[in-house]
């Protein structure tokens, strides 16, 4: 049976759209979200949300990276963030129950250690930390903090099973992450007392070793991101620093810092604000919800 020109065309279509239907399902990250609660909880994704009913799977899935899932429960204020480290062609499930959150599939273990153990592993030094510093002992708090990132990537390197090159691009992802969560462990520990000379010359060696040739990735994406910033573009005359200064956006309080920081950590200030009055009910909300909307593009 022979086909006419039309329904060449026709069919040609068809397997146009069927191939690309087989790619996007077939390529890209997947992730199950389990929830195993009594109570519906809401999950966002890149520019999308979505409910998940209670005792539901739902299946989360896109032909663009997904770097970051949050839950919203009922029963608690604010949202869960859950980073993730996944290669195109990788499956991870997500359970979500009233106590804990478990993780299955690919990359398990380093997202099970990243979101249930790593706050506590940096956290714990917080007391070493102190001692030093209130010491005046620069070289004692700089040692303990190298040593403990140092114990940490250990962990992350015997976790990642695998040897591509692919998996070694994903772990250095992993490994920023991880330094950017210890330096605001360690940071948070420079405002108890204003021990000047010291606080300046632990300042000094991480932004030499660690943020000066990063810097300009930093896009505040998360708090602690805007807070290493910050750090720095608040004590930027006495430590002497050459940043780079921006247009501000729009007019605050904090200009004199915030002229160091890129439009999107701009954006993270104003979105914090809005995020805190919205939560208390207070009207002034509806200011900074106008700024973000008409300054930043905000939907």
């Amino acid at each position: 049976m022979k086909l006419n020109c039309k329904e060449l065309q026709n069919n040609k279509r068809v397997f146009i759209i069927l191939l690309f239907s087989f790619s996007y399902y077939s390529f890209g990250q997947k992730i199950i979200i389990d929830n195993q609660n009594s109570f519906p909880i809401e999950i966002s994704y890149l520019k999308n949300s979505d409910i998940v009913k209670n005792n539901e799977k739902k299946i989360v899935q896109s032909k663009f990276e997904i770097s970051e899932i949050n839950i919203l429960k009922e029963n608690i204020n604010g949202e869960i963030n859950i980073p993730l480290f996944l290669r195109t062609d990788e499956t991870l499930s997500i359970t979500v129950n009233q106590n804990n959150i478990k993780f299955g599939g690919n990359k398990d273990s380093i997202h099970s250690y990243l979101f249930n153990t790593l706050k506590n592993d940096l956290f714990i030094n917080i007391g070493n930390y102190q001692k030093s510093y209130h010491k005046d002992d620069v070289n004692t708090f700089i040692r303990l903090s190298e040593i403990a990132k140092s114990n940490i990537i250990s962990k992350i390197q015997k976790y990642n099973t695998t040897t591509s090159v692919i998996d070694d691009a994903y772990l250095k992802k992993i490994e920023r992450y991880i330094i950017r969560q210890w330096l605001y462990s360690i940071f948070i520990n420079l405002d108890s007392t204003n021990n000047g000379n010291t606080k300046n010359k632990i300042l000094q060696y991480y932004f030499n070793n660690y943020i000066k040739k990063d810097i300009t990735h930093y896009s505040c994406e998360s708090y602690w991101d805007y807070e290493i910033i910050r750090k720095f573009a608040k004590h930027s005359k006495e430590l002497r620093l050459s940043l780079t200064k921006y247009n501000i956006v729009e007019k605050s309080d904090e200009d004199d810092i915030n002229q160091f920081m890129n439009k999107s950590c701009q954006k993270f200030y104003f979105q914090s604000r809005y995020n805190y009055l919205n939560h208390i009910k207070d009207p002034k909300a509806e200011f900074y919800r106008t700024i973000l909307k008409e300054k930043f593009n905000n939907d």
